[in-house]
């Protein structure tokens, strides 16, 4: 992952938006320190359906139906 200066930050967006749209990732530093992370929504390429709802098919049939509860449960964990 690339580290960026917030004062750096000001100049060429446009340059750091194509190296984002290429999959890039950037921790954001201020007086050497790490603030941020910038990274691109997708990882700079388009995911598949086919395949996501493949991934989400084989989930159901070794898991079984899952409850809008537990769905919510495992969302949030990834925001721990």
């Amino acid at each position: 992952m690339a580290t960026i200066n917030v004062s750096d930050l000001g100049g060429d967006w446009q340059r750091l938006l194509e190296r984002l749209k290429q999959g890039e990732e950037f921790t954001v530093t201020s007086d050497g320190a790490p603030v941020a992370v910038i990274a691109p929504l997708h990882g700079g390429e388009r995911r598949d359906p086919e395949a996501d709802l493949a991934w989400m098919q084989a989930f159901r049939e070794r898991n079984g139906s899952l409850t809008i509860e537990q769905i919510i449960a495992m969302k949030n964990e990834g925001r721990r």
